[in-house]
């Protein structure tokens, strides 16, 4: 069983990249994630944000559902 102190030291190792996918607001979505999760007090300095814009499409096609669905946040974690 791990204790609460050893679960913070192994939280205290993990960075959060924001990975935004929309074409026109991709860099503005993840931004507004790292703000977010900056104001519910985690580090800044283990956050980052990325825009993709159309490049990792779910749906490539040139739909409403399509560009919906590509309408996403990912968070990636990773130990430093």
């Amino acid at each position: 069983m791990i204790d609460a102190s050893a679960k913070e030291d192994a939280a205290a190792q993990v960075r959060i990249q924001t990975l935004g996918h929309d074409l026109n607001h991709a860099l503005a979505r993840a931004l507004s994630v790292v703000h977010d999760l900056v104001g519910r007090g985690l580090d800044p300095m283990r956050l980052s944000a990325s825009g993709l814009g159309q490049f990792q499409p779910l749906d490539p096609a040139n739909t409403a559902e399509a560009r919906a669905q590509n309408r996403r946040i990912e968070l990636t974690l990773t130990e430093r």
